[in-house]
């Protein structure tokens, strides 16, 4: 197995949430219906919204409702939770990564798994 530093597994994180953004842009989802950060304390004050956030280990997925969350998944891995979080709010295939391409020549950005 290949090791990753944290470094790199965050950038690449990183890229990932601005890749669920694009896509969930062009899915046409509204940007008030949903919010994406690395840990919940960083997000917003929020409310009737799908969040996303790092929990430890985990990536959870939650709806906020009149100030109170429900968490409605919890991924060990960034990937799975986008993909999840991606469906629950397009109810779409393909997933996020579908978007890719046209992400990648928009931003400039790739993905990698080198420093």
């Amino acid at each position: 197995m290949e090791f990753i530093s944290e470094r790199v597994r965050r950038r690449e994180e990183a890229k990932t949430l601005d890749l669920l953004a694009f896509a969930l842009d062009r899915a046409g989802v509204d940007r008030r219906a949903w919010a994406t950060t690395e840990t919940r304390e960083d997000l917003p004050p929020v409310d009737d919204c799908l969040c996303l956030y790092r929990d430890g280990a985990s990536w959870v997925a939650s709806y906020t409702e009149r100030g109170v969350w429900r968490e409605i998944g919890r991924f060990p891995l960034c990937n799975n939770a986008v993909e999840f979080f991606f469906w629950h709010l397009t109810n779409a295939t393909p997933n996020p990564y579908a978007f890719r391409e046209a992400w990648e020549a928009e931003s400039g950005q790739q993905f990698s798994l080198v420093e």
